[in-house]
C-alpha cells in the first residue's frame, strides 16, 4: 500500500482518503495538491494520501458480500493502526489527525472518524454517501452495518461516550447538487439530522445545482473549508497557529 505525503512535519497532518477505487497518486494528479499549495508550503498542514481496496470491497458487485466487506473491515484497521503509526513518525507529532476525502473518500472519512474519534480531529468530506448497504444492494449484516455511519448513528444513544467527543470535534460535510451527487444528496441529510438529534455541532454544506460531483468543484471546496476546520484544531494545538 503506497502512502505519499506534502509538506513538513511543522505542519498539522491531514490524511486524504482517495475516491472510489483510487490511489494515493490522485489527490495530487486531479489538483487537490495544488489547490492547497498556500497552506503546503506555510508549513500550515502535511498531507498524507493513501490507496484504497475499494475495487475488492465496495466496487466488486459480482464478489462475495461477506469477504467484501471484511476487506473493508480490514482496511479500516490498516489505517487505524498501521497508517496513523506511520504519520505519527513522519509527522513527529501525537495529535489527532485530520481526514478528508471526495466522493468514497468522503464516506471512508466519516467512518474513520466517527468510528474512533480518540485518534482523529475530524472530518471534512465532499460529497460522500453515507449508507455502506447501498453498496451491496441493500444486503446488511453486521459488519455492513459497523461500517454504514447512518445506521449505526441513529441506534446511538445520548449517552454514549462517543457522543462527547464527537461534539468536541470538526464534522464538516460538503455536497453540491448538480450532476451525479443524487446519492449523496439522498444521505447527508439523514446524517446531518442525526448530528443534531445528538446535539453534536455539524456544518452541513449545500452547494449549487451547477456543482458537479468533479474535481474542479472539490477543489473549490476544500480551500474554502478546511480553514473552518483548522479553527477547531487551533483551539486544540494553539501552537499550531500560523
Amino acid at each position: 500500500m503506497k502512502i505519499n505525503s506534502y509538506g513538513s512535519s511543522k505542519g498539522y497532518p491531514l490524511l486524504v482518503i482517495p475516491t472510489q477505487d483510487g490511489t494515493a497518486d490522485d489527490y495530487e494528479r486531479f489538483g487537490m495538491i495544488d489547490a492547497l499549495k498556500d497552506y503546503i508550503d506555510n508549513n500550515i498542514i502535511h498531507v498524507f494520501c493513501v490507496d484504497s481496496v475499494d475495487k475488492d470491497s465496495f466496487s466488486d458487485i459480482h464478489g462475495d458480500k461477506e469477504k467484501r466487506i471484511q476487506l473493508q473491515e480490514q482496511y479500516f484497521n490498516y489505517i487505524n493502526k498501521e497508517v496513523v503509526t506511520y504519520i505519527h513518525r513522519i509527522n513527529h507529532s501525537t495529535n489527532r489527525i485530520l481526514l478528508t476525502g471526495n466522493s468514497m473518500g468522503g464516506y471512508h472519512s466519516a467512518n474513520l472518524f466517527l468510528r474512533n474519534p480518540q485518534t482523529f480531529e475530524g472530518c471534512i468530506c465532499l460529497s460522500g454517501v453515507y449508507d455502506a448497504s447501498y453498496f451491496f444492494d441493500g444486503w446488511m449484516n453486521d459488519l455492513v452495518k459497523l461500517n454504514s455511519p447512518v445506521h449505526y448513528l441513529q441506534d446511538m444513544k445520548e449517552d454514549d461516550p462517543k457522543v462527547k467527543l464527537y461534539q468536541d470535534r470538526s464534522i464538516i460535510l460538503c455536497i453540491g447538487q448538480g450532476r451525479w451527487e443524487e446519492e449523496g444528496l439522498a444521505t447527508q441529510p439523514i446524517l446531518t439530522k442525526e448530528f443534531e438529534r445528538l446535539h453534536i455541532p455539524v456544518f452541513s454544506d449545500y452547494w449549487g445545482y451547477d456543482v458537479d460531483h468533479d474535481w474542479p468543484w472539490w477543489q473549490k471546496e476544500i480551500v474554502y473549508l478546511l480553514p473552518k476546520a483548522l479553527a477547531k484544531v487551533y483551539s486544540h494545538y494553539p501552537y499550531r497557529k500560523h
